[in-house]
């Protein structure tokens, strides 16, 4: 399996994304050029492919028959969909509602970094029911302003999760329903 990863809405190619054969765990990244190159078995696989910053893709029912090589063309979405950065317009931090909640299997979450001095770690992380966190949206410094960011929750079994923003002093968390 060959191919290349790029970004969906610039087309750039994305060098260090992650390409992973499900079924046996074997591992590549994408390298100058955003192309990678995996070899496996004879047979039927699912392909993950991650990148930081970005929603990891899966493609089911990849059939290899031991004569070709198939190529595989990926576009990643980025996780911040859209950025407001009307900074004046933010005076204080605010985690909204994720909508639409109950949602199946993506859902936009909403928030607002007020502008500070020093930019602050921004954290933005999904946690199941028993605490534990199963996803990480966001782990950077962010300029002042509106985000939106989608969660792609299809790898997770339906239930109650929950979605925390945390920069410097301020935490804030709610509540989310993911139902199949």
């Amino acid at each position: 399996i060959y191919g290349t990863v790029k970004d969906s809405l610039s087309g750039t190619s994305m060098d260090s994304a992650q390409v992973v054969i499900v079924e046996t765990g074997r591992t590549t990244r994408s390298k100058n050029g955003g192309t990678f190159k995996i070899g496996e078995l004879p047979g039927s696989y699912s392909v993950r492919v991650t990148a930081a910053g970005y929603i990891a893709k899966t493609i089911e029912s990849v059939l290899l028959n031991g004569a070709d090589s198939l190529m595989l063309n990926v576009r990643l979405k980025s996780i911040a969909n859209s950025v407001d950065e009307s900074a004046s317009a933010v005076s204080r931090f605010t985690l909204d509602q994720n909508y639409p909640n109950p949602f199946n299997p993506t859902t936009t979450i909403s928030f607002s970094i007020p502008l500070s001095e020093d930019n602050s770690l921004v954290t933005l992380k999904i946690f199941d029911v028993l605490g534990r966190e199963v996803a990480t949206l966001v782990n950077a410094r962010m300029a002042a302003g509106n985000y939106q960011h989608t969660f792609d929750a299809s790898a997770l079994p339906s239930g109650i999760f929950f979605y925390r923003l945390q920069s410097g002093n301020f935490v804030q968390t709610r509540k989310m329903v993911l139902m199949r």
